[in-house]
């Protein structure tokens, strides 16, 4: 994406990125509805935008990888981008909204509902300063999508937010499988299932136990060596 930008900075060619790698929903050029994420161009003051949606991007693909694995992510991201494409692109254009999609966000945006729905409680510093929860930065994020693509056509914006929906259903185990919720076990490792964690710390505290009743046991022992001496 980053390279595309590049591509699209030069003069004279963002508009042929985004006319040969941007969705308007239409099967004159299916490979369109998989390759928008992939028209990274911003003019101006656009390129901080496109920055904090690369790090983002970043932030959340490489948490879902490592909870996921690769080839789930992979299946994740283009799936949210096909759903994306067919709901905003291409229903919006049947109903009379004809739009063009470009760029990373609407697949993001359902990839980071994704991650809310499994930690709901997770504290969040949105924007690096103000701490937000896990279903709050859903809402945030939906509501923001209502909000970019719903301006002067509110229907679109709806259907801008159904990724997002779909996004907290995966999450949160309602679809496609199981929720995959995370714990944080240390700095630097990879998160763990909360029943595989609880199953760790239930033999902590038995091995505990034991050296508690071999401790008691020993003290007996000694106690009882003493007395037989006196």
């Amino acid at each position: 994406m980053a390279a595309v930008f590049l591509i699209g900075w030069t003069p004279g060619t963002a508009g042929k990125v985004v006319e040969l790698l941007g969705c308007d929903g239409s099967f004159a050029k299916p490979w369109t509805f998989l390759t928008y994420p992939f028209a990274a161009v911003a003019g101006g003051r656009g390129i901080l935008f496109l920055v904090f949606e690369l790090v983002w991007f970043y932030w959340i693909g490489t948490s879902t990888e490592k909870s996921d694995g690769v080839k789930n992510y992979l299946l994740a991201f283009f799936g949210y981008t096909l759903l994306s494409a067919l709901s905003t692109a291409f229903v919006g254009s049947l109903l009379g909204f004809p739009n063009l999609l470009a760029g990373v966000w609407l697949p993001l945006s359902a990839l980071t509902c994704l991650w809310c729905a499994r930690n709901q409680t997770a504290s969040i510093r949105l924007l690096g300063v103000i701490p937000v929860s896990g279903k709050i930065l859903a809402v945030i994020t939906a509501v923001g999508n209502l909000l970019m693509y719903g301006s002067g056509a509110p229907v679109l914006g709806v259907l801008a937010v159904l990724p997002c929906v779909v996004g907290w259903l995966h999450g949160s185990g309602v679809i496609f499988g199981k929720k995959q919720s995370m714990v944080v076990s240390g700095r630097g490792q990879k998160a763990q299932d909360p029943k595989e964690f609880d199953k760790f710390l239930g033999q902590v505290r038995s091995k505990e136990k034991e050296r508690a009743e071999r401790e008691k046991l020993r003290k007996l022992l000694e106690g009882g060596s003493s007395d037989s001496e006196d």
